[in-house]
């Protein structure tokens, strides 16, 4: 390997922590071939008023009533949404001091709600098959008593509209129906203005909510823009933030937009902001999610007669230690509409609290399962969702995730496995030339014009290029980068144990050594790069082998930290190399490792002269 190989290598392999950080902190990713929404100012006011008394004109020339903004000191504005950290009311509602607080729940066998009187929304969610700590999880696999993970929502419950009249402070009347599957909420918003409100959990993690207004008085009504807000989101306890953050809100914009991720968009505007930070973008959308590294909210505005929704609102605040975002919420501006007297005006949404499962995803449709955010750049995303649906496949197989990793990584090398085995023929043929190589560099170490012409034919001549040895590590490099997207973010992987490994989704962390993590992954892993180094053939010097033996120290350092099963994936990669690399040797061996002629040059084309066969076609000649 001469130096511009060795700087090529060297380069690919330290672009890959380079252009990783530089992606986390600068760039933005823009939605697919399509521009922007319009983003209003960061400040932007997102609360609306609460209902207006209609107002009673002659019926020769009807205006409508309007539920309008309303002022910022409104008495009736709802408490503060976004808050850190959540905790329950502590004084009675001001819109109902006298109403005590009452809670229902709706449950099927995957997941349990909370839903209170108070704003007709979602105040807690549990889901039953997801252990909330890794002592549950093994207390769960032991048959003891084990606690589930839970969202408290209840100081700023989920579905809750953000107006006077409909907010987390307005009491309903709550009427629980269909043997506890089904809750139903009434409220008099204005006089002559009723709303009505039916939740229903299916039997899996979705929930099918209709809200009815309707308008008892004799003159229209118009609605304007009222926002509706999810559940905020929090850093998962005990889940390690490196390599994210992991809080994040998606949005399917209309108009041609498509899926937007606003996680960067979100880290980039909270890294030195002081309190709640605010944002709105003014376009259309049908879908959107708020979301921490293994759950999601999403709601999904689905058919009615209202006019859908206008525009995304986001709040977001800054986190400690590694977790870049502290909190996160989001929420929908529903469009304006009138109703009729005697007329009612229904809205339909379908809201999915749950694990981000692709197949689950896929389920809810309008490609939802594209918030399964694997990319680390876009044009990864194609191969990151086939790594991810390989990943599963195998799993149903085997039934482990550990072993699924494997043989994945065995199924990926052998689709390379030409690729890489002509490779490693090339750098032994390399290997074999390196002396002569040596001398046309001497003879021309004056002339480095003649030099490259030199080299060109000797390569020529002899049928080895000089890259072809870097070639299978490039095309190996969009594989790793998709499947480290897929690995570190995926909910299969939480808690799944491998050997010594009690979940696959973070790093080993065995015990502490003088305070420090012992992890036997990324050990095994710059073990085994060393190893393929020695055994792979190379022309480099002695400075250059000095620089390749940093690499496996530089990537130790690396990826100490990174998932357990993305270092799974790469130790087996690389004991699949030193098999490869034994394979070849051994196969050569058995032709009688014969080291080829080197190509004669006709006179004058500044070429060594033919030199005597060497090695056992030396040996032969002498018999003959």
């Amino acid at each position: 390997m001469n130096k511009k190989e060795l700087a090529t290598v060297v380069v690919l392999i330290l672009l890959i922590p380079v252009v990783m950080i530089i992606d986390q902190r600068f760039f933005q990713s823009p939605p697919p071939d399509a521009p922007l929404p319009s983003e209003m100012a960061d400040d932007a006011d997102t609360e609306t008023d609460a209902v207006a008394t209609p107002r009673a004109t002659p019926r020769a020339t009807p205006e409508p009533s309007v539920i309008a903004p309303a002022d910022a000191d409104d008495t009736d504005a709802p408490p503060a949404i976004g808050e850190v950290e959540p905790t329950e009311f502590e004084d009675p509602p001001p819109e109902a001091p006298d109403v005590e607080p009452r809670t229902l729940t709706l449950a099927n066998d995957l997941v349990s709600l909370e839903v209170g009187n108070f704003g007709a929304g979602v105040h807690r969610v549990e889901l039953k098959g997801y252990p909330a700590t890794i002592q549950d999880n093994q207390a769960k696999k032991n048959e003891d008593p084990w606690e589930p993970i839970r969202f408290d929502f209840s100081k700023s419950p989920a579905l809750v509209y953000q107006s006077s009249g409909l907010n987390a402070r307005a009491p309903f009347e709550m009427e629980a129906l269909d043997a506890g599957r089904t809750v139903r909420f009434t409220r008099e918003i204005a006089p002559g203005i009723h709303f009505q409100r039916e939740m229903r959990l299916e039997d899996d993690y979705t929930v099918r909510v209709v809200d009815s207004f309707t308008n008892h008085t004799d003159v229209e009504t118009a609605i304007q823009e009222l926002p509706l807000w999810l559940g905020p989101m929090y850093p998962l306890e005990n889940v390690s933030q490196k390599f994210g953050p992991f809080l994040g809100v998606d949005a399917f914009h209309t108009a041609g937009i498509g899926v937007k991720h606003y996680l960067k968009d979100i880290r980039k505007a909270v890294r030195n902001y002081e309190g709640v930070y605010e944002k709105s973008v003014d376009a259309g959308l049908d879908w959107f999610t708020v979301k921490n590294k293994f759950f999601t909210q999403v709601l999904t505005i689905q058919s009615g007669d209202h006019p859908g929704g206008r525009g995304l609102s986001i709040r977001a605040s800054a986190g400690d230690d590694d977790a870049q975002i502290g909190m996160i919420q989001s929420g929908v501006r529903l469009g304006s509409d009138i109703i009729q007297p005697g007329a009612t005006m229904s809205r339909e949404f379908q809201y999915y609290v749950g694990p981000m499962l692709s197949g689950n995803l896929k389920e809810l449709g309008m490609g939802q399962d594209a918030m399964i955010d694997v990319r680390l750049w876009r044009i990864f995303v194609p191969i990151g969702k086939l790594m991810l649906n390989g990943l599963n496949g195998l799993y149903g197989v085997v039934g482990n995730w550990g072993v699924a990793i494997i043989l994945l990584t065995v199924v990926v090398r052998m689709l390379f496995w030409p690729l890489t085995a002509k490779g490693a023929e090339n750098m032994k043929k390399m290997s074999e030339l390196s002396p002569q190589i040596k001398e046309i560099k001497e003879k021309y170490k004056s002339n480095p014009q003649k030099m490259n012409q030199a080299m060109g034919q000797f390569y020529k001549e002899n049928k080895v290029n000089p890259m072809a040895g870097c070639l299978p590590m490039v095309v190996q490099i969009p594989v790793f980068f998709s499947l480290y997207g897929v690995l570190r973010i995926a909910v299969e992987l939480r808690f799944a144990e491998f050997l010594w490994v009690r979940d696959l989704s973070e790093p080993e962390n065995l015990f502490l050594l003088f305070g420090f993590p012992v992890n036997i992954l990324p050990l095994t892993m710059g073990a085994t790069m060393i190893l393929q180094q020695r055994m792979t053939p190379s022309t480099m010097d002695e400075q250059q082998r000095k620089i390749m033996m940093m690499m496996p120290i530089v990537f130790l350092f690396i990826t100490y930290g990174m998932p357990s099963g993305l270092l799974l994936y790469w130790t087996t990669s690389n004991i699949i190399s030193i098999y490869q690399s034994w394979h070849t040797r051994r196969k050569q061996a058995r032709k009688g490792d014969a080291t080829p002629a080197v190509a004669q040059s006709k006179p004058g084309a500044g070429q060594l002269q033919k030199r005597k066969p060497q090695g056992n076609a030396q040996g032969k000649n002498k018999k003959k």
